[in-house]
């Protein structure tokens, strides 16, 4: 989505992670329709005025661990090709802000279309970004205590959902091509397209409810280029009023 708009190298140990570089334009000031750019610019200070979101995502990330004596998981995400082994993940990401700037960020990833047998492999994961720095543990309430404690061991500048460090502003961010503002039903529909990476280019689709002027839901098409496929992604939005509560923090022993 728009405040998750690049990718890091990751490592922690036996973590890894490898994703799209930043996005081109995505501090350039944006172009098109006027009226649809004004539009946004409401969207953004809506989304800024709230002190959070879950996120419900879909189509970017994929996964691949496995817990036993040489625990491991590691993910690749902005990318159409498969990798063998990985499978797609549906993330569960929820940002709290305080001021209008970002407090804490995390992002449970949960693997989809797993085979292997309970015991460790195809483990949801979840990754936390707050001032206390970065961590990371397998989530499954299959697992004992012992094995869903969080981990420090990760690298600085590591990303967490597009973020690298708390204190940032909240919210959308306005950058890309617009196109003309379309009313579909009970809500507005914003087009923008921006480049991907060096070679491809993205179309988002926002849905804007009428009411708030908060985006309800997007997708994003990302278009081939040589050596990398088209893919698609999207995401649902839950906005809060108030700022949620961030996951308590047992650290391994």
């Amino acid at each position: 989505m728009r405040m998750f708009r690049s990718g890091a190298a990751l490592l922690c140990g036996l973590l890894a992670a490898a994703g799209l570089t930043d996005v081109a334009g995505a501090t350039s000031a944006p172009t098109g329709n006027a009226k649809a750019i004004a539009f946004y610019r409401s969207v953004v200070n809506a989304t800024r005025a709230h002190s959070g979101v879950v996120v419900t995502q879909t189509g970017y990330v994929l996964m691949t661990d496995e817990l036993g004596r040489s625990s491991s998981f590691s993910f690749t995400f902005g990318i159409g090709s498969r990798r063998p082994g990985y499978v797609p993940a549906v993330e569960h990401i929820t940002i709290a802000a305080v001021n209008r700037r970002i407090s804490w960020v995390s992002d449970d990833m949960v693997p989809e279309g797993c085979t292997a047998q309970a015991g460790g492999s195809c483990l949801p994961v979840e990754l936390l970004l707050y001032s206390g720095g970065l961590l990371w543990r397998f989530d499954s309430p299959r697992l004992p205590a012992s094995s869903s404690c969080w981990s420090s061991n990760v690298r600085a500048g590591t990303e967490v959902a597009g973020y690298t460090k708390t204190g940032v502003a909240s919210g959308y961010a306005l950058y890309g091509y617009f196109y003309p503002v379309k009313r579909v039903g009970g809500s507005d529909e914003v087009t923008s397209t921006y480049p991907w990476g060096k070679t491809q280019k993205a179309t988002e689709v926002d849905t804007i409810s009428l009411a708030t002027r908060l985006p309800t839901s997007s997708v994003v098409h990302v278009s081939a280029a040589p050596g990398a496929p088209a893919f698609t992604y999207r995401w649902t939005n839950q906005w809060l009023a108030k700022a949620p509560v961030m996951p308590r923090t047992t650290m391994c022993g």
